[in-house]
């Protein structure tokens, strides 16, 4: 603006002495040309600093403008990862949850497997122990009824013994008897004929037993 008002005197004061000696206004206009190129100078200077200050100013303005854009960009970029990172958080709290659920399902299923497994296990070392009772019970008895055959044969044999010896004592007195008829005289030839006959009947029965 001082510029201005400097240029505006100088051209004021030019027209203001036109009029005079030629040689003076040669001198002035000369002078005057020298002024106007060094204000012109000046001017251009000044227009180069207002240039580059406005050029400052305009890069300024952008790198202001484009840190409240960075700014924004980072603001929106931290809600994005925020948003992002809840996300994600949610999901990986989900997974978690759900195998922690399949782990879970999965020991309750290994629970039933084993309790099934000691259930037929169980149930076979019951069935084994069953048989094993069911087959000594019948070698028992088989023993037994075994045993109780032999007593009863041994018994048997007993009495078939005792009966044998019971006859022939029987038989021992009848030829004692008869032995004891024929010796007295009181029979006749005949009867003491049937009575040795039946009497050596008899002896011979009893050793073909014995």
């Amino acid at each position: 603006m001082r510029i201005f008002i400097v240029v505006a005197l100088l051209i004021l004061t030019g027209c203001g002495n036109s009029n005079g000696n030629p040689f003076v206004n040669k001198d002035r206009s000369d002078h005057n040309s020298v002024e106007m190129a060094k204000i012109e100078s000046e001017l251009e200077r000044e227009k180069i600093r207002s240039d580059s200050k406005q050029h400052i100013a305009s890069i300024e303005l952008e790198k202001s403008q484009v840190a409240a854009t960075t700014k924004q960009n980072i603001a929106k970029i931290k809600k994005e990862q925020s948003i992002e990172l809840g996300k994600i958080q949610s999901h990986t709290e989900l997974s978690k949850a759900q195998i922690n659920k399949e782990v879970a399902l999965e020991e309750v299923k290994n629970d039933k497997i084993s309790l099934q497994n000691t259930q037929k296990t169980s149930t076979l070392i019951l069935s084994i122990i069953a048989i094993a009772l069911l087959l000594l019970f019948i070698y028992l008895f088989y023993t037994s009824s075994n045993n109780r055959k032999e007593r009863l044969r041994k018994h048997e044999n007993e009495l078939m013994l005792k009966l044998q010896l019971k006859e022939q004592e029987v038989k021992m007195k009848m030829a004692e008897k008869v032995l004891d008829s024929i010796t007295s005289g009181s029979l006749t030839q005949e009867q003491e004929s049937r009575l040795i006959q039946t009497l050596e009947t008899a002896t011979t029965k009893l050793i073909t037993k014995h």
